[in-house]
């Protein structure tokens, strides 16, 4: 009996050891457990504060951006109407309520309406005669360019189409086929066309094209 004392006193103690040993363990695990979830909540809610953040200073910098935006379209429509009300001073247009009645397109001292039916007896460029353009019989004019039958017999070179398109929204092709002015004053009737008489804005590009093209078919030099 006295040999069989150490060992179950061994035995106890390992028990009583190993069970202690448990509890400790599974008391660290828990700890750490926590830890983990606690760090990781801390990181999910960095990460949300910083999804905040930067929402806030996304919409910051698109509102910085719109009103910068706002700003720059009313300085360009600024000096839009400034351009053309110099340009409108310089013809010696008297720019009343509603354009006051003025005419860009009449020569000086004449009274001409440039959106009025056709009037027989306008100035016009050399070429084939309004009845002939209307029967389409005229395929060229007298220096070799062609007129395309599909834009209002205009002359058929570059821009043709952009011209045709913009300005018959509300007259015909004869009506600036008949006009010969300035470089200036196509400029003047561009701008005046949009903010006047409705015409759709033309982007720069193409605005560029069609001043081009009135100057080089109906400018001064071509009467």
């Amino acid at each position: 009996m006295k040999s069989l004392m150490p060992l179950m006193l061994a035995a106890v103690l390992a028990v009583g050891v190993g069970a202690g040993g448990y509890a400790v363990m599974d008391s660290h695990k828990r700890a750490y457990d926590r830890d983990v979830a606690q760090r990781q909540a801390e990181a999910a809610a960095e990460r949300e504060r910083q999804r905040l953040l930067d929402e806030r200073r996304a919409a910051e910098e698109a509102a910085r951006l719109a009103e910068e935006e706002r700003r720059r379209a009313e300085a360009e429509a600024a000096a839009r109407a400034e351009r053309i009300r110099q340009q409108a001073a310089r013809f010696g247009a008297s720019a009343g309520p509603g354009g006051g009645g003025f005419n860009p397109l009449a020569p000086a001292g004449g009274g001409y309406n440039p959106l009025a039916a056709a009037q027989p007896g306008l100035p016009g460029m050399p070429g084939p005669s309004p009845v002939a353009l209307q029967q389409g019989a005229a395929t060229a004019l007298p220096d070799g360019t062609p007129l395309n039958p599909d834009f209002g017999n205009l002359p058929d070179t570059e821009g043709v189409q952009i011209v045709y398109q913009q300005c018959t929204w509300c007259h015909s092709a004869t009506v600036f086929r008949s006009q010969h002015v300035t470089r200036e004053r196509w400029d003047y009737l561009l701008s005046w066309m949009v903010t006047d008489q409705g015409m759709p804005e033309p982007t720069p590009e193409d605005r560029m094209v069609m001043l081009e093209y009135l100057v080089r078919h109906f400018g001064a030099d071509r009467g």
